[in-house]
């Protein structure tokens, strides 16, 4: 079995293949992903807690994760070893931990056109 935090990793690769400008992960939760400007649920199991935590792990620098779990609200770039880069917005809404992640792709058509 992979790693949680390999699990969403292949959830943001696949962003490109989906033509997904957004990702978007939730505790207990099945994942979904704005496509042509649509949200639609992914065929997936939903997001355990642990696969969030496994992530934040990964993204947050120490810095960075003092301030969320001040704040409860972060903002990070996130690059995968395939060179792929996200935007991340983190944040514990209800007590609950949801993650946003924007694919950087899509950040410089908006501000390109």
């Amino acid at each position: 079995m992979s790693e949680p935090s390999e699990a969403i990793e292949r959830y943001l690769s696949v962003m490109e293949k989906l033509g997904a400008s957004d990702l978007f992960l939730a505790e207990d939760e099945v994942p979904a992903a704005r496509i042509h400007g649509q949200v639609r649920r992914l065929n997936q199991p939903a997001i355990t807690t642990e696969d969030l935590e496994a992530l934040l792990e990964r993204v947050l620098l120490p810095g960075a994760r003092a301030r969320f779990l001040e704040t409860g609200d972060a903002d990070v770039g996130f690059s995968l070893d395939s060179g792929q880069r996200f935007r991340l917005n983190i944040a514990r809404q209800r007590g609950r931990l949801r993650i946003v992640a924007r694919s950087d792709v899509f950040l410089l058509l908006q501000t390109t056109n």
